[in-house]
């Protein structure tokens, strides 16, 4: 009988010696491990070599929300007729035209660009002796339609902190990337659009980038989109000028001045689109049911109103954009730059992100809904919207002199100068309404009386009328009338649900006999923390006639003009022993100066400093 010995080096440098001989049933250990001062000799007794048949799958379901950014995971219960334990089985995710990944982990990342499509897993469940089965055994709950969203269910809010620090100056992890393809005449998918008449192929469904010279469109009026890209194959309208310059630093001349309306169409992206001196109503219309598009690098300016987003169009974003401006006509309309509105009772917007923007002299953002006005009640919700990294500015070309006129040295403004209107919230916590990193400042006056549907406010945010699920963190409003009141309930139980003000910097607000700086009234659930409120004109904050579970608390005053009201709460505030008012920013250790950019998508970016107003 022949014997080999084999030898194995183990992490723990115990030296194994195993030694085999030849049997009827095969090479079978006979020796036992050595070690150090170690000398055994145990004989094994010899098992035979078994068939090792495929393993098995069941009980197979995804675990998770499919929403973007999100961990999905694949459970399910390994078995083996031969008893053998789970190696490294094989899992596959994928739609139903492209596989996203396969490997042996059980989980997965929804990637973002896949909104509305749909995700299943399947598994090759593999044994420790290396048999893998040729079977896909599937999940019970494939297919799970793809909803926006970012990370474990919810659309990521930042970290709360609890330091003033100003809005963070790296870019928006909102931000869509953006890869134009070429404007190539060789390449069969492109249409040049160098006429009026050209844009008659804007449908075209062999067509798919469609690049558009300078020139005046506007005769057009708005043109109708009706074809979607998807995810994987976008649909592109181009400025084709010879330049890739953002259109807010080009002459007119250099740019193309057009309309569009959406009718269920998705997945395109419009790049260095501009609306300008134009007659008809709104600029840009998504109608319902069109979803998943980017305007990327617009450019507006004294247009009546620039964007309307109505029911069901979701997951729109708007992003790296200047809005310059609208005619008289469209300030005393009212109108937010980018509206959302619905005539239908019970409407749904998802997902819209305004992110990395300019707005000049326009009010911003709006969240609408009716409430009683022409016998009208509507409910809307707006799960997963988000205004980030925004900055607002209201300038003297926009003051009157309250009769009407426009006069830069006036004490009114032409317009309901503010940021973002918030009429109804979202109605899911784990995608509220995410409003963070946007700076707000001027139009520090009451409106002119003289002008139409305009309420005599002027500032950074009013969410009312039972808007739930809210968060606002970092934003910087100065020199205006307010900074974030949550108010008034309306037709609703409440005034506001479940809203967090973090970590904001109001500096210099003007107010008036019943607008602060920072106002919590008819609220329940609020969390109110860390913010910071300096050189205030009247009282730095009110906290009024509020429900239950609300904390306003470690708030920074400094050299207010009047102390802090407080009545007709109908439960103790968490908190308000823990706000702290001091004299001056050098007490309250307040002696870094705040620096951002204005005017970035202009040919004259200018620096504004705010002193005194972060710690170091």
């Amino acid at each position: 009988m022949k014997k080999l010995i084999v030898l194995f080096i183990l992490p723990l440098t115990l030296l194994i010696a195993i030694e085999f001989k030849m049997t009827k049933q095969g090479l079978f250990p006979v020796t036992s491990t050595m070690g150090e001062n170690t000398t055994t000799n145990n004989l094994q007794t010899p098992k035979p070599i078994t068939a090792n048949h495929a393993p098995a799958a069941s009980n197979i379901s995804i675990k998770g929300t499919a929403s973007t950014g999100n961990k999905l995971t694949l459970d399910y219960t390994f078995s083996d007729i031969d008893g053998n334990t789970e190696g490294n089985s094989i899992i596959a995710w994928s739609t139903p035209t492209k596989e996203l990944q396969r490997s042996t982990s059980k989980t997965f990342i929804i990637p973002m660009g896949y909104e509305g499509t749909q995700i299943g897993a399947w598994i090759h469940p593999k044994d420790t002796r290396g048999s893998i089965s040729s079977k896909a055994y599937s999940a019970s709950n494939n297919y799970l339609t793809i909803e926006m969203g970012m990370g474990d269910g919810a659309v990521e809010k930042p970290t709360e902190q609890t330091e003033q620090t100003g809005p963070i100056t790296d870019p928006s992890m909102y931000l869509e990337k953006i890869i134009l393809p070429r404007c190539d005449a060789t390449n069969s998918e492109v249409q040049f659009i160098k006429s009026k008449s050209d844009w008659s192929h804007i449908n075209d469904s062999n067509k798919r980038i469609f690049c558009v010279s300078s020139g005046d469109y506007t005769s057009l009026a708005n043109i109708k989109i009706t074809t979607s890209g998807t995810a994987e194959k976008k649909r592109y309208i181009i400025l084709n000028n010879g330049n890739n310059i953002h259109p807010g630093k080009l002459n007119k001349e250099q740019l193309a001045n057009y309309g569009l309306e959406f009718y269920n169409a998705d997945y395109w992206v419009i790049d260095r689109a501009a609306s300008f001196d134009i007659g008809f109503t709104h600029s840009f219309i998504l109608n319902r049911g069109s979803s998943h598009n980017t305007f990327n690098r617009m450019f507006t300016q004294n247009i009546f109103h620039t964007m309307w987003i109505k029911d069901n169009a979701n997951y729109n974003t708007i992003q790296n954009s200047r809005f310059d401006g609208i005619t008289r006509s469209g300030a005393e309309a009212d109108l937010a730059t980018i509206n959302h509105m619905d005539g239908k009772n019970l409407f749904v917007v998802k997902g819209t992100k305004a992110i990395n923007n300019e707005f000049i002299n326009v009010k911003a953002f709006r969240l609408n809904r009716f409430s009683g006005e022409a016998g009208v009640t509507q409910v809307a919700n707006f799960e997963g919207i988000i205004f980030d990294h925004n900055t607002i500015e209201f300038t003297d070309k926009i003051r009157t002199d309250c009769k009407g006129n426009y006069n830069t040295n006036g004490n009114c403004v032409g317009m309901e100068s503010g940021g973002i209107g918030i009429k109804s919230g979202s109605n899911k916590p784990e995608k509220p309404i995410i409003v963070t990193n946007n700076i707000l400042w001027g139009g520090g006056y009451r409106s002119d009386p003289t002008l139409k549907y305009l309420s005599n406010k002027g500032g950074f945010s009013v969410a009312y009328m039972g808007a739930k699920n809210i968060f606002f963190q970092n934003n910087v409003i100065f020199d205006t009338m307010f900074g974030i009141i949550i108010a008034d309930r309306y037709d609703a139980q409440r005034g506001t649900w479940n809203v967090v003000i973090k970590n904001n910097i109001f500096l210099r607000l003007t107010g008036r006999s019943s607008v602060f700086p920072l106002s919590i009234s008819q609220a329940e659930g609020a969390d109110v923390q860390h913010n910071l409120i300096k050189d205030s004109i009247g009282a730095w904050a009110r906290v009024s006639w509020n429900y239950s579970n609300n904390t306003f608390a470690n708030n920074i005053a400094i050299n207010p003009g009047a102390p802090m009201l407080s009545e007709g709460n109908q439960e103790t505030i968490i908190g308000l022993a823990s706000n702290k008012v001091f004299m001056s920013s050098d007490e309250a250790g307040y002696t870094k100066d705040y620096i951002f950019i204005a005017d970035k998508y202009t040919n004259k970016p200018r620096t504004i400093r705010l002193s005194n107003t972060i710690r170091p």
